[in-house]
């Protein structure tokens, strides 16, 4: 049996067993209100831009806050597609209340996230910055050899 996240089998290869976003409704929101709206997220193309919007969605209800660095909220944002915006936003009240900076996610709300919740979302997060300093990287050099207009 398949696990309910793989690709379907008649997909390209390089397409298989690749992670898609799959919405969790919660029990008290049936699953006509969630906030993307995106019919068919079983397609690829559809399943990308639900995971997108969801994304928006979750750093304009929950990180909207002018005292948040743009680089911080996506950080957050991610830490909250991962592990759920409520209890991100506890583990941010929690940061706070130990003399850590709530608004910021490494060595911060990090190291509260790490003891609370374990370290998947804190390794969900750092292999997202990691592969977003490296893409910058990339294009910088590119750009640097005149290969990106």
């Amino acid at each position: 049996m398949r696990p309910s996240w793989a690709s379907p089998s008649d997909e390209p290869a390089c397409l298989r067993n690749r992670t898609r976003w799959k919405p969790i409704p919660s029990p008290e929101r049936p699953k006509t209100h969630l906030p993307v709206n995106i019919p068919d997220i079983e397609e690829l193309e559809n399943n990308i831009h639900a995971g997108t919007k969801y994304l928006r969605f979750l750093r304009n209800r929950y990180f909207d806050d002018p005292n948040v660095e743009p680089m911080q909220k996506v950080l957050l944002t991610f830490a909250s597609y991962n592990a759920g915006p409520a209890r991100v936003t506890g583990l941010r009240r929690r940061a706070g209340e130990m003399g850590l900076d709530p608004n910021r996610w490494f060595d911060n709300v990090e190291i509260v996230a790490a003891r609370e919740i374990g370290r998947e979302t804190v390794q969900y997060v750092s292999n997202i910055y990691k592969y977003y300093i490296a893409y910058t990287e990339i294009a910088a050099q590119l750009e640097r050899k005149g290969r990106i207009p």
